[in-house]
């Protein structure tokens, strides 16, 4: 769900002081990543804050966004959404997820805060063992592999800031995972 969140909005000051927390950087021990560089966090949450929001922006939102994490637009479809929207929906609509809160602000299911936020859903779903193929790895195989390694890799070259470096490393783990 950390995934998830980090490509849905800026980082807020809650979220700020969790990463920069001794719990969340736990997650990272044994690794060389980071959630954040000291500079930063040595700057003050202020500054911190108005600097990963502008790299938010410049990376996923605009105006012209340099890794839009959108399934249709990573995968080249002529309208935001499109297919990958209506095949993502069709799946959330047989295990009866609600995607719609995120894509009120988000601007189309196929957004993928809504599709990591839907598979951490689906893998909690215990029921899901019993379908044959998992909801959640046919959620993988089907609507994240075929574009996110590439889109990860893409974000992590792009990326400024360490946590949007390491938000792309977890990504790709996460589609490596399949």
């Amino acid at each position: 769900m950390l995934c998830a969140r980090l490509y849905a909005a800026e980082v807020d000051g809650a979220l700020y002081r969790a990463l920069i927390g001794r719990d969340l950087n736990a997650l990272l021990e044994g690794t060389d990543l980071e959630w954040m560089e000291p500079e930063r966090v040595q700057r003050g949450e202020a500054v911190a804050l108005d600097e990963l929001a502008e790299e938010y922006c410049r990376l996923f939102v605009g105006p012209v966004a340099e890794c839009p994490p959108y399934a249709s637009v990573q995968r080249g479809e002529a309208l935001l959404g499109g297919r990958s929207r209506a095949l993502f929906e069709e799946l959330l609509a047989r295990q009866a997820l609600d995607a719609r809160p995120e894509e009120a602000r988000l601007g189309s299911p196929d957004h993928l805060a809504v599709m990591l936020s839907a598979l951490a859903s689906l893998l909690e779903d215990d029921r899901i063992a019993q379908h044959g193929e998992s909801a959640a790895r046919a959620l993988l195989r089907m609507h994240l592999v075929p574009w996110m390694p590439e889109y990860a890799r893409d974000s992590s070259a792009r990326a400024r800031c360490a946590l949007y470096r390491t938000l792309a490393t977890l990504t790709l783990a996460i589609a490596q995972s399949s």
